[in-house]
């Protein structure tokens, strides 16, 4: 019970360091993946690249940039406090495009992107 107990210690501690730079998608969503973490990068969150992006304005619509998957590109719009938001198109291209190792994602019959 001791051993679990450190580690979920452990994963609380790496979870506070690389959250910060990450927000859900909104007030009752969280993201629940893994991280994967580069001494360069920082922790990635793979899926949050394929995250739906928040496009209004909400109460907190800082302008930001978005990665489009089907475009695979990172566009202007959307709000910096989500998963699939961005304050700048080079946070965005470092984070969802130079990233070789993503899924695809599945496009729908309708066209429309099967976001996480």
């Amino acid at each position: 019970m001791a051993v679990a107990h450190k580690h979920f210690i452990v994963l609380v501690y790496v979870m506070r360091l690389c959250l910060p730079e990450t927000k859900a998608m909104n007030d009752g969503q969280a993201r629940v993946e893994e991280p994967e973490c580069d001494r360069r990068l920082g922790c990635i969150y793979p899926g949050g690249c394929y995250c739906r992006p928040r496009l209004g304005l909400g109460a907190r619509y800082e302008p930001g940039y978005h990665y489009n998957p089907r475009i695979r590109q990172c566009v202007p719009g959307g709000e910096q406090h989500n998963c699939n938001g961005f304050r700048t198109a080079r946070e965005c291209t470092q984070r969802c495009v130079l990233i070789r190792w993503w899924p695809s994602p599945r496009v729908l019959s309708t066209g429309d992107i099967n976001y996480v």
